[in-house]
């Protein structure tokens, strides 16, 4: 990420000191306000899109999911799709994930899981959804399954419990078939 301060001389920079803690605080800013945006946009991912360019994502990947199906069925094997939970869901406090819905104008966590289990119907796979397993699973365990000690706890990707929890989610759904 480059800042203004990079566009000094770099042995400038090197040794100013000022310039150093200026560099530091407008790289971590940038960091902060591209965090926010992320979160943002993620949040649009949990209800119906608000304009076009989102009804058409939904729409390509729709497409992208159903192609891929019928391609995997084509050849005789099975086609499944797997949902999974991102961080602020997977909160074990639900006051927190609560006060996050309403910020972020969020009315339902299940919303893409239920599109593509809808999707799934459409075109003969089964969806094995984690979302509401792991929501199940922090709330009785107090867990974060995203996060690390050299990170903050529920953000990110999943840690060894998150890890560990999904793969028993997912191996319970595929041996139940046998």
């Amino acid at each position: 990420m480059i800042t203004t301060v990079d566009r000094l001389p770099t042995w400038l920079v090197n040794n100013v000191i000022i310039l150093q803690i200026i560099k530091k605080v407008e790289a971590d800013q940038r960091k902060k306000n591209a965090a926010t945006h992320f979160e943002k946009l993620q949040a649009t991912n949990f209800r119906e899109p608000p304009n076009a360019a989102g009804k058409e994502a939904w729409k390509i990947t729709d497409e992208l999911v159903g192609i891929m199906a019928k391609e995997v069925q084509a050849k005789g094997a099975e086609f499944k799709v797997v949902t999974i939970m991102p961080p602020m869901p997977a909160h074990p406090n639900k006051q927190w994930r609560q006060g996050y819905m309403k910020i972020f104008e969020i009315q339902d966590w299940l919303y893409p899981t239920k599109r593509l289990q809808k999707l799934g119907q459409m075109h003969n796979f089964p969806v094995i959804d984690l979302v509401q397993a792991f929501d199940s699973y922090v709330a009785e365990n107090q867990v974060f399954p995203h996060g690390f000690k050299n990170t903050s706890m529920c953000t990110g990707h999943w840690n060894s419990t998150g890890h560990k929890w999904a793969g028993e989610i997912i191996a319970e759904k595929l041996c139940a078939e046998f």
